[in-house]
């Protein structure tokens, strides 16, 4: 719908949708790249982080990549947890210590992070804006 609507500032319909296809894909991996160094441990711009991923949801581009990534960040986590026993054995943690450590969330769509809940509500909620 964004392109649609950014298509009308040029005269051809197919050079408005390569440019501005070029210009939301490149726009959205300089989001993600800029969330991703903001939230190396050595940075600490922790929040500014969030502030900018909340901004950068409104590209579609980048709220693909991100759930895309959500989901493959939670999967890791899981099965990396999964591989520690239910009970703690001597010093051991548990798998629900991992989890929790962790931050893995039992549903997938959750709203937390690495939950994709919140860039399919975003996706949703522009699709019905600009639809």
């Amino acid at each position: 719908p964004l392109v649609y609507c950014i298509s009308f500032t040029f005269k051809q319909a197919n050079s408005a949708f390569k440019i501005t296809s070029m210009l939301l894909i490149f726009v959205s991996a300089l989001g993600i790249i800029t969330n991703y160094v903001l939230i190396f441990p050595g940075v600490d711009e922790g929040s500014v982080a969030d502030a900018l991923r909340y901004i950068f949801y409104f590209i579609p581009h980048f709220c693909l990549a991100q759930g895309i990534n959500d989901l493959y960040t939670l999967r890791e986590r899981q099965r990396i947890c999964d591989r520690f026993p239910v009970t703690p054995v001597g010093r051991g943690i548990s798998r629900a210590q991992c989890y929790d450590f962790n931050n893995v969330v039992s549903d997938p769509f959750s709203l937390t992070q690495p939950g994709v809940g919140t860039p399919c509500l975003y996706m949703f909620f522009m699709g019905i804006v600009f639809a």
